[in-house]
């Protein structure tokens, strides 16, 4: 009895000061955020998307002021990766325009982690937002948040992933704006704001489009269920029929034209034919054949040709939190049933909740039919966690809800409970293994992680090498067997005179030291005659780097 009184004063303090709390959930999780950023090392892709920027940002200079930019850059139109859209750098490209582009290359890459993180960070608050908005509870919001936040792989790619994290943060807003535009009356400036976001999602990454087209057949459903029970006289509660037809109509319009304006003006590559770039672009990543590399799976080395159809299914259960998938499978149960029973109009009270997982479902499907639209792992297609999330928690509050009102009330705090352990376990897991954070792997997947792609981007090469310099005070020769990634080196500009790195074969017999990320290499051992280890990373039983060094 004390405990309920106890447990009730609690909620009642909470209740009083939740925006207080909220506020300070935020600010600890930005503070958590930002202080590690610089702690992370510089990605292989990360040089590749500062160029395609660069090129853009020359392009739209010299377009809009009939002046040169004095960088060395290929022309926008002849660039064969052009589809890429680059919008959301354009504020980093600036800041280097600003110092004449002799900003050192350490700020430039710091820049880009913490601007990264900023806008993962504003994603998390529209993610908050839109939970609450549909779920109808902070607490349960909240909830949501954090798993996303606390899920180890994201919070790595938060601050260096400025492509395939950056699409999801941007996809998160966009799906924020949009519930707000459907449950606003599709107010014209709300309209305005959901076509820019869908314009810039969808210009880091064509499938953005994606939230368009949904949004769209959603408010053509409500229009068409209006109309005909507006006829029948049969008002259906869920629909709103205050909405005027100028207003709907107008909705639409503002929603298209919004987007394809907005879309044109922020993506130069459509400037001269925008239909025909849009399609080539469509075409280019619906279909992405231009990497022919190789990448563990399953204990195996496979190109993409070989990739099986579980490939996307095998990564989700071998990397997501095994509560945050029971959890995802309750709630899409619990969609199911509430939408058909007591009769079929549930589906219109719970579209928006059909929307994302109809958001999830139709991705997942596509790449299981067609895995090798992404490869290594599953980095592309990182934008559907959020909507896992979404439906996980979606889960956890019909499940409390319905184990209260039954016989088995006690019950409705198990889930609870086992999702608060599982993210105390994740943070501290996190804190103990950063920052590597990104090549996670849960109870079931760890033991076959060394058969899976791990460090495919090589950062722990900066750790590694952090290694060799605080241990050797001469110069060093370092090879690298699986490519050389001197960008990740741009942090040690102090004692750059004391690197050099080698490549090719031919080079090996010059080295003091071989760096390897296991980047096509199962299982844990790495030989190479003449040297031995003195020093691995393990990250829960796996190696993801090594240093070898020669023997004298």
């Amino acid at each position: 009895m004390q405990i309920k009184r106890w447990f009730s004063r609690v909620r009642a303090l909470a209740q009083k000061y939740r925006v207080a709390l909220i506020c300070l959930c935020f600010l600890v999780i930005l503070v958590t955020g930002l202080i590690p950023t610089a702690d992370y090392g510089v990605s292989t892709d990360e040089p590749t998307q500062r160029k395609h920027s660069l090129i853009t940002y020359r392009y739209v200079y010299t377009t809009l002021t009939g002046k040169p930019l004095d960088i060395d850059m290929p022309d926008l139109e002849d660039y064969r990766a052009k589809h890429y859209g680059t919008a959301i750098q354009m504020p980093l490209v600036f800041a280097e325009h600003l110092t004449s582009f002799t900003m050192p290359k350490s700020t430039i890459y710091l820049m880009r982690h913490y601007y990264t993180f900023m806008v993962y960070f504003a994603s998390l608050v529209c993610f908050f937002f839109m939970c609450k908005i549909l779920l109808k509870s902070d607490v349960f919001a909240m909830a949501a948040t954090l798993m996303l936040y606390l899920y180890p792989r994201f919070f790595a790619h938060a601050h260096y992933n400025i492509k395939d994290l950056m699409f999801t943060a941007l996809f998160t807003i966009t799906l924020f704006a949009m519930v707000l535009f459907l449950k606003y009356k599709r107010k014209w400036w709300l309209g305005l704001i959901f076509a820019f976001f869908t314009a810039l999602s969808t210009n880091s990454r064509v499938i953005g489009v994606m939230v368009l087209c949904g949004c769209l057949c959603l408010m053509l459903l409500e229009d068409i269920a209006a109309w005909l029970s507006a006829r029948r006289q049969k008002n259906i509660g869920a629909l709103d029929y205050s909405l005027t037809l100028r207003r709907r109509l107008l909705s639409y319009v503002v929603a298209i034209v919004g987007f394809v304006a907005f879309y044109i003006f922020i993506t130069p590559a459509t400037w001269s034919d925008p239909i025909r770039v849009f399609i080539d672009t469509l075409s280019r990543f619906s279909s992405y054949d231009s990497w022919a590399g190789t990448m563990q799976f399953m204990g195996e080395m496979i190109r993409k040709p070989q990739m099986p159809w579980y490939f996307l299914p095998v990564w989700w259960l071998f990397t997501v939190p095994f509560i945050y998938l029971a959890l995802m499978v309750v709630g899409i149960v619990f969609l199911v049933v509430r939408s058909f029973r007591p009769s079929p109009e549930g589906i219109l009270t719970n579209r928006y909740i059909w929307l994302l997982f109809g958001f999830w479902f139709l991705p997942t499907a596509m790449v299981i039919i067609k895995p090798s639209t992404i490869y290594t792992e599953w980095r592309h297609v990182y934008f559907l966690f959020p909507l896992m999330v979404f439906l996980a928690v979606y889960g956890l509050q019909r499940l409390t809800a319905a184990l209260a009102g039954s016989r088995f009330a006690r019950l409705r705090f198990v889930a609870p409970v086992l999702l608060g352990a599982s993210l105390l376990w994740q943070a501290v897991w996190m804190v103990c293994t950063h920052p590597h954070q990104n090549v996670y792997f849960n109870t079931l997947g760890r033991h076959y992680a060394s058969g899976m792609t791990r460090d495919s981007w090589k950062l722990c090469y900066k750790q590694m090498v952090e290694y060799i310099l605080s241990n050797d005070p001469d110069d060093v020769n370092i090879f690298l067997p699986d490519s050389i990634n001197e960008i990740q080196m741009v942090f040690f500009k102090d004692q750059a005179h004391r690197l050099r790195f080698l490549e090719g074969e031919k080079n090996l017999e010059k080295a003091d030291y071989i760096i390897y990320s296991f980047r096509n290499t199962v299982g844990n051992n790495y030989e190479v005659g003449g040297f031995e280890e003195i020093y691995a990373i393990w990250v829960d039983g796996f190696k993801i780097g090594t240093i070898l060094q020669r023997v004298t």
